[in-house]
């Protein structure tokens, strides 16, 4: 049983990865995968799989029909992971700015159970989502820090991590 759950979590991620790859092309920095499948108490059926995907620029509404074309033809090919997959789609301007000052003006897309795909704005409500995925740093698709990009990736969500670090040594303080 243990086989059929990994084979099945690593055939919907190598689809996801191809998916955004032609439809991202270098926009996509990294696709990394946190949550219950990292952490190991994943279960088919009940959990979701959380993924996080650093952009090189914020997304629009052109970039939202892509990433909906990509969703919709998963869920069209694997049902099963329909309403099972939650992503953030944010550009590193994006995490940087919520960093410096809390929110930002920034757009991200960002699918989960119970909700379509649609535009937000990126803030701080995502930074557990972020930090986590700094944190376990399962990559599906991306390139080493310092690989070309405009901006470290990587190091961008580290700093995501001080910032809640340091938020949680206040609150207990």
């Amino acid at each position: 049983l243990v086989d059929v759950v990994r084979a099945a979590v690593e055939e919907l991620l190598s689809r996801l990865g191809v998916g955004l790859r032609e439809v991202l092309g270098d926009e996509l920095l990294s696709l990394s995968v946190h949550g219950s499948w990292v952490a190991g108490d994943f279960k088919l059926g009940r959990s979701d799989l959380d993924l996080l995907a650093l952009l090189a620029d914020d997304p629009d509404d052109r970039t939202l029909a892509r990433l909906t074309a990509v969703h919709a033809a998963i869920s069209a090919g694997a049902p099963e992971w329909d309403n099972h997959v939650e992503v953030d789609y944010v550009s590193v301007d994006a995490v940087a700015s919520v960093i410096a000052c809390g929110g930002s003006e920034h757009s991200m897309v960002r699918i989960s159970p119970g909700e379509p795909i649609h535009l937000v704005h990126a803030d701080r409500h995502y930074v557990l989502n972020w930090r986590s995925a700094r944190e376990h740093d399962y990559r599906i698709v991306g390139r080493p820090p310092g690989g070309g990009h405009r901006r470290d990736a990587v190091a961008a969500v580290d700093q995501v991590a001080d910032v809640a670090e340091a938020a949680r040594l206040r609150a207990i303080a």
